[in-house]
């Protein structure tokens, strides 16, 4: 296997690992969401050698922010069940915005706020940028998933 040469050389691999719906993670099973991505996590840890770099959101797709949120939440900064070495070390949200890309962290969380419209069928998230700018981000409404403003706060709780 390649990567076990790189390693062997010397040189530190850092996967970064998209979030795909269906693939890796599911809007409506947060519970095989954190098994799944524990599971590919472990494996690049221990049959890899790797160390899991940056798990991404591309919000141009089919993943709520919410769920990728619940999933970190459980996975990273509970620092459940595994070693630190096994979870991936930051959160990124790929954002079409002139701001360009940010990572997820709880005082991100902290400070994002959302809200749901119903009439028009979406939720806005506004997310504070380092660039000292905010980025307004809009999903589609996932019944159950993002449906209710309250979630955000919830998962604001320690």
């Amino acid at each position: 296997m390649y990567a076990h040469r790189l390693i062997k050389a010397g040189i530190e691999l850092l996967p970064q690992c998209p979030l795909e719906q269906g693939v890796n993670i599911w809007n409506e099973d947060i519970l095989r969401s954190i098994e799944t991505l524990k599971e590919l996590d472990r494996l690049l840890t221990i049959a890899v050698g790797t160390r899991p770099y940056k798990w991404i959101l591309d919000m141009q797709g089919e993943v709520s922010l919410l769920t990728g949120i619940k999933v970190w939440k459980e996975l990273h900064d509970r620092h459940q069940g595994e070693s630190d070495i096994t979870r991936p070390t930051s959160f990124a949200v790929f954002s079409p915005q002139p701001a360009g890309n940010l990572n997820i962290s709880w005082h991100t969380l902290w400070a994002m706020e959302m809200s749901v419209d119903k009439e028009k069928g979406v939720v806005i998230y506004r997310i504070p940028h380092p660039g000292g700018v905010w980025i307004e981000y809009t999903e589609r409404i996932w019944e159950g998933i993002n449906d209710n403003s309250k979630i955000l706060e919830e998962l604001k709780k320690v």
